[in-house]
């Protein structure tokens, strides 16, 4: 077992006063097989009441309303969370390629997965670009293709930030050939599921005293869906498997689905508004 403390801070800043706010943050990291967390404190600048919900994907919401004016709002979580190294992690392919093939070709498997088969805006490649990147053939196994395909975008994109927003597509980051995890996250996912495969963005933390790049924000990661085997976690940022270092909050189609922070304001008039977070993750020896 291994435990960490993690902590998610919010700075929200307004240039002119606003009235009314609603905001849903999305930045608990989640409870599975391979992990445990307890909310340890939730605290706001405003003392605003708040309440937890699932979002559509099961995962837990953190929705506010604030009533009073400000130009200034700050929210902050922290958590407890202890990661299970003991649960088999998916490492490879259990059928033979042939049938691995013929599942991914088969209505009812499509069916069942159609939410991760799906192109989004944010996960679309053009034809040209798709010609240029590996192919799904059957002729290896879906597990060492999906290595292929996490060195291919590893290799394709230089990690480069500040020059792509969150409605940057995966088309434009393969031609920019530059991103974040979030780039790398939609270009994988819009490979994988151009040959059939389903995969699944994931946001979460990381414990980046054990991965390579280090930004103070939430991470993204893919989960690719292996016939018979189970969803195994790639993080095509690093070139690397997901493991223990990392700490999952949710999955959906592409990044819009996991935005760690989504408002709705009413305000006294125009005007720029920024907004800082910062993360903090620390492993408990």
């Amino acid at each position: 077992m291994i435990n960490y403390n993690i902590s998610y801070v919010s700075e929200n800043q307004y240039e002119v006063p606003v009235s009314e706010a609603f905001f849903e943050f999305l930045v608990l990291p989640c409870n599975d097989s391979t992990q445990k967390s307890t909310l340890s404190s939730l605290r706001d600048s405003l003392g605003d009441d708040f309440h937890v919900s699932k979002n559509a994907f099961g995962f837990d919401v953190i929705r506010v309303r604030a009533h009073k004016n400000f130009q200034k709002y700050e929210f902050s979580i922290s958590s407890k969370v202890e990661k299970n190294d003991d649960v088999p992690l998916v490492r490879g392919s259990v059928l033979p390629k042939k049938q691995e093939f013929e599942m991914l070709k088969s209505l009812p498997f499509i069916i069942d997965n159609a939410i991760f088969l799906r192109n989004t805006p944010l996960t679309t490649l053009s034809e040209e670009s798709l010609s240029k990147t590996p192919q799904y053939d059957g002729k290896k196994s879906v597990y060492s293709y999906l290595l292929e395909l996490n060195d291919y975008v590893f290799m394709k994109l230089v990690y480069t930030p500040f020059v792509t927003n969150t409605d940057t597509t995966a088309e434009e980051a393969f031609q920019l050939e530059m991103g974040v995890g979030q780039d790398f996250a939609h270009l994988f996912i819009a490979i994988a599921r151009a040959n059939g495969i389903p995969a699944r963005y994931v946001s979460g933390y990381t414990n980046r005293v054990n991965t390579y790049k280090v930004i103070p924000a939430m991470d993204a990661w893919v989960e690719a869906l292996i016939p018979g085997a189970g969803w195994a976690g790639f993080d095509p940022t690093n070139n690397r498997l997901v493991d223990e270092n990392y700490i999952k909050v949710a999955h959906g189609t592409d990044y819009s689905d996991c935005t760690p922070l989504k408002g709705l304001l009413r305000t006294q008039g125009k005007g720029f508004h920024h907004t800082f977070c910062s993360v903090d993750v620390k492993q408990i020896k």
